[in-house]
């Protein structure tokens, strides 16, 4: 309008600096808050947001469970339009989401696991994969990824070993930083941010203990674990970092200034913000103890070098006004935390383009190029440990194949921790058993166990769900099928992936018993509480094949028939009498 004054950090031909610091001039200490803390929602309904962020939010934690892409791009939509047009400052927020094999998002791609991707140790098809998920992600309006996890790890026990690059210090920073400048791209305008976690050694937790201590050198931490972190920041601009929920040598890294200051930007010179991972900063009042209640946790993690809380505010609150008054705490620091994230959100022009795109999204959906590439990366990730007697490769005119084993027609084995079909199955199995969400809904990875040590079997209703999700995804028996027209497949489960259960077992071997060859299905599951044998929070004091699987393993072997074993799993095959005694042995991750 003529006459009128701009305010400068709405005026995009500013300079970053000038825009952040007129932005943060205006501020109120409430808003300021309210940018470095965070709301997450799981809710069918999309929420009306002046009830839980009346002064705005700097970020959102995205956990979708719509069944198309349309309600998503709704959410984010009404989200920032009401940000930016009925908050005061209109400070659009940073909506963030899981994406180390693929965006976390329903019709999203997924791709092979992380480790999975190691394996390839091809980081020109991670370029091309996190291209594919900085477009989708783009366009649906989320711009920041909580990816990669650059973790090294080197304790099969530990339960997130799937979603980590392995146990190479160099391997692992190439990928990452392969990662980091896919998705961020090289225009961070049309980007997505990166966020490389967990900082830094929570791959190495004495016991395997996923959130548990390390006992680490310090030449060992810089040269090992943080070396992944240090490739991603200098070869790659990383923008973004987590703390690890761990302690390093007795001391928790949500609130290590040595660990989050010194070391991450003194000697690394990391440049971007620090996030929590969820509820981390939580941890220092329980179990680390070292802070007597919230308030206390947010006072040390933000003078550490914290400078987001997720997934909601619990010490970054407006109590922290109390401690700036009393002088326990700096408004310089709250401050520096403020602007860090405000510099990351005019980078990537959010104050200009907020919204989600539906149009150009269903462009970047269901495209036969990104089928090719995931099956690219899948191929090239499958890894041939065994092959004796030369049994592989196989004829094509094997007139009968029996496919048996727990993942041998199950489309959940296809997918690991961290994807979409993943979150299926637990909120599935949670409505299944009769368990509520929260309002506004923090997820809680768990089903209820109701005996110890219980593991929860895919119910056909969760399959049939990610089968109508993902039609182009096979089991092996259906690929097979259709690969094979000439020759007869025949299927028989023969055994549950863990548990007591062989009621199958007799079935399957007379399957496996008439046929020319057996391709014998064996491995976890990959996912969150007793809906799976390995995950996030999922560790083990045992490494070998779950439940009763080597019995079966072993009965099969008995048979003396041509037999090829596929490993389907989220952790390396651990089995004695499987790795010494099959002639073929193919590890396929999940794929």
């Amino acid at each position: 309008v003529k006459g009128t004054t701009m305010e400068k950090y709405r005026n995009k031909d500013l300079p970053v600096e000038e825009r952040v610091e007129d932005l943060l001039d205006r501020m109120t200490f409430e808003e300021k808050i309210d940018q470095i803390t965070c709301l997450v929602t799981i809710a069918d309904d999309i929420p009306e947001f002046e009830n839980y962020i009346p002064n705005g939010i700097g970020n959102v934690g995205a956990f979708t469970v719509a069944d198309t892409v349309e309600p998503i791009v709704e959410y984010a939509d009404k989200l920032q339009k009401y940000l930016v047009n009925h908050t005061r400052l209109g400070i659009p927020a940073l909506i963030h989401c899981e994406a180390s094999a693929g965006a976390q998002f329903t019709e999203a791609d997924v791709f092979p696991s992380a480790i999975a991707q190691a394996s390839t140790f091809d980081t020109e098809v991670v370029g091309e994969m996190t291209d594919i998920i900085r477009k989708q992600m783009y366009y649906v309006g989320f711009r920041q990824a909580l990816s990669p996890v650059v973790d090294i790890t080197r304790d099969p026990r530990w339960g997130r070993i799937t979603e980590t690059y392995g146990e190479d210090a160099a391997l692992t920073s190439a990928m990452a930083s392969a990662f980091v400048k896919g998705i961020q791209g090289d225009e961070l305008k049309e980007g997505v941010l990166a966020t490389a976690k967990h900082f830094a050694g929570h791959g190495i937790t004495e016991g395997g203990l996923n959130m548990g201590r390390n006992i680490v050198s310090e030449r060992d931490m810089r040269e090992i674990h943080c070396k992944p972190f240090q490739c991603a920041i200098t070869e790659a601009g990383l923008k973004s970092v987590m703390n690890s929920y761990c302690s390093v040598n007795g001391e928790p890294v949500v609130g290590s200034k040595k660990m989050l200051t010194d070391i991450l930007r003194g000697e690394m010179g990391f440049q971007g913000f620090v996030v929590s991972d969820y509820l981390s900063l939580d941890r220092l009042v329980d179990p680390f103890a070292v802070a007597e209640n919230f308030e206390e946790a947010g006072i040390r993690a933000i003078q550490a070098g914290l400078d987001v809380e997720y997934p909601r505010s619990k010490g970054f609150s407006y109590k922290m006004k109390e401690s700036i008054e009393s002088g326990r705490l700096s408004m310089d620091i709250i401050d520096q935390a403020v602007r860090r994230v405000l510099i990351q959100k005019f980078e990537l022009g959010l104050f200009e383009n907020p919204y989600p795109d539906l149009e150009k999204l269903k462009k970047y959906l269901h495209l036969k190029s990104a089928d090719e590439l995931n099956e690219k990366i899948a191929a090239e990730s499958f890894t041939l440990l065994k092959n004796e007697n030369k049994t592989l490769p196989l004829s094509k005119k094997i007139k009968k194949i029996a496919v048996i084993g727990p993942h041998a027609d199950n489309i959940r084995s296809l997918f690991g921790t961290f994807s979409y079909p993943a979150v299926l199955d637990m909120t599935m199995s949670r409505e299944e058993d009769g368990q509520e969400f929260e309002e506004p809904g923090l997820i809680i990875y768990d089903v209820e166990q109701k005996y110890k040590g219980e593991i929860r079997e895919v119910s056909p209703r969760v399959n049939r769900k990610i089968q109508k999700e993902f039609p182009n995804s096979r089991t092996l028996c259906a690929a097979l099928k259709e690969y094979l027209p000439e020759a007869e497949v025949v299927y028989a489960q023969g055994i549950n992936c863990s548990g007591d259960n062989t009621g199958g077992m007799e079935e399957a071997l007379q399957v496996a018993a008439g046929a020319d060859v057996i391709l014998l299905t064996i491995g976890g599951k990959n996912g969150w509480g007793v809906t799976s044998t390995v995950g996030e929070g999922i560790d083990s004091t045992d490494i070998d094949l779950p439940g009763r699987q080597e019995e079966f393993a072993r009965r099969v072997y008995d048979l003396h028939k041509k037999t090829v074993v596929l490993h389907y799993d989220g952790r390396p095959l651990s089995n004695e009498f499987v790795a010494s005694h099959f002639d073929a042995i193919m590890e396929v991750w999940q794929p």
